[in-house]
């Protein structure tokens, strides 16, 4: 074989390790927390938004996505006139917090420690211009 062929090709194993190496370490996380509270005078999550701004196709659904953008996975679903907590926010995204069967999600009192939404109920993250603000 010719050695600058050999050269080459070491060249090349070295160059494309050296990529996937720095690549694993950019990953985005399979999870962003909706976080809620750090205020003690104010409720976990301020304020409660509906649904809308769907295109009138039957199933449409707004997507619940496990982090703040497309890249992340979908995760749930929520219907035209679903009711939703609005705990967090990134850029255009927002956290959000809801049930599906009305139960309390625990985010209408105040919390003074800034932390991570751990339930009952489901947390994720949708695009703010499907939300329109309600009350809060």
């Amino acid at each position: 074989m010719n050695s600058m062929l050999v050269i080459w090709i070491t060249m090349a194993t070295l160059t494309w390790s050296s990529v996937r190496a720095s690549n694993a370490s950019n990953t985005v996380p399979d999870r962003v927390p909706v976080m809620i509270g750090g205020e003690r005078n104010l409720d976990a999550c301020g304020a409660t938004a509906l649904v809308t701004g769907l295109q009138p196709v039957d199933g449409n659904l707004l997507a619940v996505r496990s982090g703040p953008g497309l890249h992340y996975s979908r995760i749930n679903s929520l219907a035209p006139g679903a009711r939703v907590w609005l705990c967090d926010h990134k850029g255009r995204w927002l956290g959000v917090v809801y049930s599906p069967t009305g139960e309390d999600c625990g985010v209408a009192s105040p919390s003074a420690a800034r932390r991570r939404y751990s339930g009952p109920c489901i947390s994720g993250w949708v695009r703010d211009r499907y939300l329109t603000l309600e009350a809060g």
